[in-house]
């Protein structure tokens, strides 16, 4: 675990972040969530999902989800609160970056 995980965790950051992993867009501008995750979540064919741009970051959330966040304004608000939480550890993009690569490192080299 990298130096900037180990900080988030440390600190009781509360943003949730138990998986990640990269994928790409096809030609049809179709992402594949990971097995991983769409098993842990129980995402099934078909689901769907809302798809937000908030300043160059892509966001999915599951509709069946949106009880919970009754409104846009709740999303906006609670996504509100995960940036400032980067900002006060200061994580950049480049953080993430290293994080994201640093996680595949280790998930590919033990065989995953």
């Amino acid at each position: 675990m990298t130096q900037i995980m180990e900080n988030i965790i440390n600190k009781n950051n509360l943003t949730n972040l138990t998986m990640m992993d990269i994928t790409k867009i096809t030609s049809k501008g179709q992402v594949v969530i990971p097995q991983e995750i769409r098993e842990k979540e129980g995402l099934k064919e078909g689901e769907k999902l809302l798809v937000f741009d908030i300043d160059g970051t892509i966001i999915l959330k599951r509709v069946s989800g949106l009880e919970k966040a009754k409104s846009r304004d709740k999303f906006e608000e609670n996504l509100k609160s995960m940036r400032e939480t980067a900002r006060r550890y200061k994580i950049t993009q480049k953080d993430v970056e290293n994080e994201m690569a640093a996680y595949r490192k280790e998930k590919y080299a033990s065989g995953s």
